[in-house]
């Protein structure tokens, strides 16, 4: 049953990513660390971001740099999820 529900995740990400192209997230470090050091993900699965929000926690220089070995153009910015919606207007102005 658990392979079944992974799998259908697997699958609307898969779909949501291929026909939406997100251009901006809101993310939490763990998940940046996710996406620097999986081998699943690669180059092009982040050709269409162009900047990433950290919140929630500490972010490390470390992450930030093997994250940019993979998508050197992707623009990061750190805050408190609180101002997401202050950021998210200012930074598509």
């Amino acid at each position: 049953m658990l392979n079944r529900i992974i799998l259908c995740l697997k699958c609307i990400l898969y779909i949501w990513y291929n026909s939406f192209q997100p251009t901006f997230l809101h993310l939490a470090p763990p998940v940046v660390s996710f996406l620097a050091n999986s081998e699943k993900v690669k180059p092009e699965h982040l050709g269409s971001i162009k900047s990433i929000f950290v919140a929630a926690a500490p972010f490390g220089e470390a992450v930030a740099q093997k994250f940019l070995e993979k998508a050197p153009h992707v623009v990061f910015r750190e805050g408190r999820f609180e101002n997401t919606i202050l950021t998210s207007i200012f930074v598509n102005i």
